[in-house]
């Protein structure tokens, strides 16, 4: 951002979109893409408004990404999913059985294995060691806060602070 000439301090910039990237490099590209256009937008200036149409503009292109990602599991294999993943450990696995019993709950055991082949074949879920991982954390999250309903949003994981305005204009 500095290369360009912008105008004001990067750093809250950066923080605020490092931590809604989680370093994954197709989130920062939504982010860094969506802040060059918007200081370009501003004459060169970081604003707290600017700021936060970069913000507003990454997270849509993050839900469109998993969107994307999730293309043709059906709703109830998406719960599914969320579901085995709204209790795992602290390191975000779980265990092939406890995947396999959620989609066998939802769309019986004939079509459990083709869900997970499918959801690994398309990135939605990754073997860690002899464990299962959505590779992408605030991915996990947003399969969590959208199809476990009763969960409330954002469990907290990932969703960092609101940006402040403090020492910018």
């Amino acid at each position: 951002m500095t290369e360009g000439e912008a105008k004001g301090d990067p750093l809250p910039w950066i923080d605020a979109i490092a931590a809604q990237t989680h370093g994954w490099p197709q989130h920062i590209a939504f982010y860094a893409q969506a802040a060059a256009l918007q200081v370009r937008a501003d004459r060169k200036e970081m604003t707290l408004e600017g700021l936060n149409v970069v913000l507003d503009t990454g997270r849509r292109e993050q839900v469109h990404f998993y969107e994307s990602s999730a293309d043709g599991l059906a709703g109830e294999d998406r719960t599914a999913i969320a579901r085995a993943f709204e209790q795992s450990l602290d390191d975000c696995t779980q265990t092939r059985t406890a995947i396999m019993e959620s989609l066998t709950k939802a769309v019986g055991e004939g079509n459990a294995d083709a869900v997970l082949r499918k959801a690994l074949s398309q990135g939605v879920l990754d073997w860690r060691g002899d464990r299962l991982v959505i590779p992408i954390q605030s991915m996990q999250d947003w399969f969590i806060e959208n199809y476990c309903p009763d969960r409330a949003p954002y469990s907290g994981r990932s969703k960092p602070p609101a940006p402040s305005d403090a020492g910018h204009p």
